[in-house]
């Protein structure tokens, strides 16, 4: 599990968070956490994100709470940028939570808790 409450976008090429993914183990990420895994690399060289399913803390839920001035990147528009399906709820603020083998791991959307307990 990563979170990425203080992410700056930045990854350590032998953090857990690579390995794991590297490994083949689950590396998870809830409401923001995905922003910490940006960085971070499989095997190839290739941003985890590259054509894999992912959700966040949307750029329209950052929008509403007023704080994209106080955050490094919009974590919706850089999985986006790293070549990432994003996927969200129809609405903001609603449950929104992926999980697939193939996807390379677990990422949720912030009200998820009911959803992922």
């Amino acid at each position: 599990m990563c979170d990425g409450t203080r992410a700056s976008g930045k990854q350590n090429p032998d953090g857990l968070c690579v390995q794991f993914f590297r490994s083949g183990k689950v590396t998870a990420a809830v409401c923001h956490g995905p922003g910490a895994l940006v960085g971070a690399t499989d095997a190839n060289g290739e941003p985890i994100f590259k054509n894999r399913s992912a959700t966040s803390f949307s750029d329209l839920e950052e929008e509403q709470v007023g704080k994209v001035k106080d955050i490094p990147f919009l974590v919706e528009s850089r999985i986006k940028e790293l070549g990432g399906r994003y996927e969200k709820a129809k609405e903001p603020w609603q449950v929104s939570s992926l999980c697939s083998r193939t996807s390379g791991g677990h990422t949720t959307q912030p009200v998820c808790a009911g959803a992922c307990g």
